[in-house]
């Protein structure tokens, strides 16, 4: 990556001219917010044909690209990897779990929703003798119900958030995965539907995976014949042209009439079938362009909740342990040895664009298409060029958030971030500086970039000290989404999308004065405290269904929901309303509480909830009758103003030391923070504060001492405003009999080209629960001991064992320190310094012959070993374990 550098942009930024070149002026406004946003609804499809290494080797990398769903088809009945979770015989069914297990527990960190496609035929329950059996349908409907009622209540129990079960794969491909006729699989389908039903009410059912559009109606027919389960209708397209397939599955579910079922597209490329080969589009650069190009239709259709794009690795070779040498190259990811391609950065890069999008304008005559987005914090913009040509671009990026920030732009083409054509799969910034902008005219403008033939250019701008684009928000445990949509689906009536990993809602009336967009979650795991933020355009309050609102149905131990609050900001008619939502209680709201400002507030969880409240509510967001073209955003939080991170005991156990505790609100509007504590109890109800000094900017410490040995402590932060109002944290426990966790570094592999290093960590014990773990680190002429105050990491997973991650934003040349940190109840754990260098003359494998490392073999591109290579891409596997690609003449 280039070195960052400041640099003043009050006009322009040059590179040289290119000759021949076409002439474009690409504008962006990033203050006039239109539709449609691009929201992360682009997911990933596996096949079964993967081996367990690739799976670990390359699953981690979905959090490289703002990926919320994972489709995989489990190919029961075949010889493939997760086919033979079901063995045995039809009177004695054995189910091993094992190997999805594996793979779907590393999803679930990368994943806000997963397509458990439940197909084909297992042996037990073959029909007819041969190597197709799998294709032929059950032997026994009855055992066939009861595998897809074990099945899903295996993932019930799992805990994974948002499953989807789709039944079969294509069944309706001549002489592909489906043997029988469309009348066996709506049998099929229904007894499939109702043992998933049977098993997991929260789960959606759906189907028909179809290759083609011919069985989506059958399927609808014969559903609402016996009244079986459908919550979806999932299709496949490959091809540039796909809107046939979305239109199919649209008039679909027209005829079912049930307004809250889905359409996903399971299948997705841009590539027909002749396009499947090595050396082809499909691995080049230009399937970058491709994936942008096919977007603004997939977001458009906002009914359509998920795709999940063909495919995430290259399948391998039957059970061979390699990719095909010349077919089916269509993974994001390479499968013989995990190099992201250009398709894989393409991903990235669009995961690096805020949701809400912005205007942009393209000259008329030209090939290229465009899309913007902003945050605030954060402004993007991506061209992408379809043609022949080579353009020049004068990009114009007007009415931007800030005065200050660092400014990158990126390639992807034959010449730049394409593993086919260039060899290095890492993404990197073609331009990378720190920027002044002109604080009246807040513009800048970017004269000369280039965008290559079937190429991208993209463009951020990004805050100092940006807050993270999609944080990890923990607010609760979300069990499902419901959609609902208007009688009739088009791409002008309101929509309402939620994202389940920073649980943010987003809503528009779109053309529809009068429209109403909601979206319902069902979540666990609540909070005490609820912080909701909001953001919108300017609302009317049309008439009595007029409505912007957050509404909390909750469940009784019964298992049914009893009563409901909603909180509205002064657009709410909870009496005079003609409509009632479609889920929860099916009434009015019981309770309506209007705030004084619906764009930040809080409240008290339980201040609402019945009697006998089960854990779970069914939280919907609303805007209603407010306006054609009214836009509204909503957020839940947890009111962690004030966080107790760092809390650790000393050498003696007897006192206990809280540092880095955050508050996060505004810092200016403290009238006095700090902590209250008991022993086996908790200490909400305490008047006495034990008072924090302040650190920094919103962050305190304070010492706790003459706590009692073999004790269970209770903590809460506390702030109390200049508003007089009182705000306590979730509760921190620590105990004085806990013995502090074990942990160490095991290992850093340093990339003194990328400058980043690959950290692991095992924790060998801990008292009880790891509530969080990660690493701290710096320079080591800084810090040779880092600490919570120095450079941190925390993982989203937790517990104990294993646990990996990646340091960026290295500097070459330098000798770094790295600590592993265990949070538990016996505080936070360090283990000891581990010490890594980024100088090349260490650790770089450009210099590796003079080290004594030794290449041990060759491979060309697709596997085979090569003796003598030249003239071609060629990957070569050096003695230490390392390997590279090499591009020779």
């Amino acid at each position: 990556m280039n070195r960052i550098k400041k640099i003043f942009l009050a006009g322009c930024v040059l590179v040289p001219s290119m000759v021949n070149a076409q002439m474009a002026t690409v504008t962006a406004d990033f203050g006039l917010w239109t539709d449609y946003p691009l929201v992360k609804k682009i997911g990933v499809y596996e096949t079964p044909l993967v081996t367990r290494d690739w799976l670990a080797r390359d699953v981690p990398k979905l959090s490289e690209i703002e990926s919320r769903c994972f489709r995989y088809e489990f190919a029961w009945g075949k010889d493939l990897y997760t086919s033979r979770d079901i063995s045995g015989s039809v009177g004695s069914m054995k189910y091993d779990w094992d190997n999805s297990d594996y793979l779907f527990d590393l999803v679930a960190e990368h994943s806000s929703a997963i397509v458990f496609c439940h197909g084909y035929t297992p042996q037990p329950l073959f029909s007819t003798t041969g190597s197709l059996a799998w294709q032929a349908p059950p032997s026994d409907m009855a055992k066939w119900r009861e595998v897809n009622k074990v099945a899903t209540a295996h993932w019930r129990e799992k805990g994974y958030s948002n499953r989807y079960v789709e039944v079969w794969n294509e069944p309706d491909l001549p002489g592909g995965f489906f043997s029988g006729t469309v009348d066996d699989y709506v049998r099929i389908y229904e007894q499939a539907a109702l043992g998933a039903r049977d098993a997991d009410s929260d789960a959606k059912v759906g189907g028909p995976g179809g290759a083609l559009q011919w069985w989506h109606m059958p399927l609808v027919e014969h559903c609402l014949k016996v009244g079986a389960p459908l919550d979806f209708i999932s299709g496949h397209a490959y091809g540039k042209d796909f809107k046939w397939q979305l239109n199919a599955m649209r008039e679909a579910i027209n005829k079912l009439g049930n307004r809250g079922a889905e359409m996903l597209l399971t299948e997705y490329s841009p590539y027909p079938a002749a396009e499947y080969a090595a050396h082809g589009p499909v691995e080049r650069a230009e399937a970058a362009m491709t994936f942008f190009q096919a977007l603004p239709t997939m977001l458009q259709y906002t009914d359509l909740t998920y795709v999940t794009w063909a495919q995430f690795i290259d399948p391998q070779a039957g059970t061979s342990g390699k990719a095909f040498d010349d077919w089916d190259k269509l993974g994001l990811v390479d499968g013989n040895y995990g190099f992201r391609k250009s398709l894989f950065n393409a991903f990235k890069l669009y995961g690096m664009m805020p949701a809400d999008r912005c205007s942009v304008s393209l000259p008329t005559n030209s090939d290229l298409g465009a899309m913007a987005s902003s945050s605030g914090d954060c402004s993007a913009m991506v061209i992408w060029n379809p043609s022949d040509k080579t353009y020049k671009v004068k990009s114009v990026l007007r009415r931007l958030a800030f005065d200050r920030g660092r400014l990158q732009v990126y390639n992807i083409d034959e010449k730049t971030n394409s593993w086919y054509e260039t060899g290095d799969d890492e993404l990197r910034a073609t331009m990378d500086s720190i920027v002044d902008v002109d604080g009246g005219t807040k513009m800048i403008v970017l004269q000369n970039l280039e965008v290559r033939p079937r190429g991208v250019l993209f463009v951020k701008v990004e805050k100092e000290n940006a807050a993270p684009l999609f944080p990890v928000n923990d607010f609760a445990k979300v069990v499902r989404t419901d959609q609902w949509y208007e009688q009739t689906r088009s791409n002008t009536a309101p929509y309402a999308l939620f994202d389940s990993k920073t649980w943010t809602a987003r809503l528009s009336t779109c053309s529809k004065a009068d429209g109403t967009a909601i979206v319902g979650v069902t979540a666990e795991d609540l909070p005490e405290y609820v912080r909701v933020t909001s953001k919108s355009t300017t609302l009317v309050d049309r008439n009595a269904n007029s409505a912007q609102g957050v509404r909390f149905d909750f469940m009784s131990d019964g298992g049914k929901y009893v009563s409901s609050v909603v909180f509205h900001g002064g657009i709410y008619h909870n009496d005079e309303r003609t409509t009632t939502l479609p889920w929860g209680t099916g009434r009015k709201a019981d309770k309506v509480v209007k705030v004084d400002d619906f764009t930040d507030f809080t409240f008290k969880l339980a201040d609402y909830v019945p009697a006998g409240f089960s854990g779970r509510a069914l939280i919907t967001f609303e805007l209603s009758a407010t306006g054609a073209n009214s836009k509204c955003n909503i957020q839940l939080h947890r009111p962690d103003h004030f966080v107790v991170s760092d809390l650790h005991m000393d050498s003696i156990g007897q006192r206990y030391v809280a540092t880095s505790v955050e508050f996060t609100g505004d810092a200016a509007n403290i009238a006095k923070a700090g902590l209250v504590f008991a022993a086996g109890s908790d200490p909400i109800t305490r008047k006495a504060i034990t008072l924090c000094d302040t650190l920094a900017e919103g962050f305190f410490r304070t010492t706790l001492d003459r706590l009692m040995p073999n004790k269970d402590y209770y903590f809460r932060g506390v702030v109390v405003t200049n508003d007089g109002d009182t705000i306590f944290t979730p509760m921190t426990v620590a105990s004085t009999r806990a013995n502090p966790c074990r942990l160490s570094v095991q290992s850093v592999d340093c990339d003194t080209v990328a400058l980043t290093a690959d950290v692991s960590c095992k924790i060998l014990s801990a008292p009880t629960e790891v509530y969080r773990r990660g690493f701290v680190w710096s320079r080591r002429s800084d810090t040779p001991n880092p600490t919570m105050a120095d450079n941190v990491v925390t993982m989203t997973s937790k517990g104990t064992g294993v646990y990996k991650s990646s340091l960026t934003g290295l500097e070459p040349a330098t000798e770094y320190a790295v600590r592993a940190y265990a949070f538990s109840q016996a505080g936070t754990t360090l283990s000891d310094p581990f010490y890594f260098s980024t100088n090349p003359g260490v650790t770089a494998i450009d210099d590796v012959m003079q080290q004594g490392v030794y290449p041990v073999a060759t491979y060309d591109i697709g596997g085979r070993r090569v003796e003598n290579p030249a003239g071609g891409v060629f990957v070569t596997r050096y003695s230490d374990g390392t390997i590279r690609k090499q591009i020779l003449p």
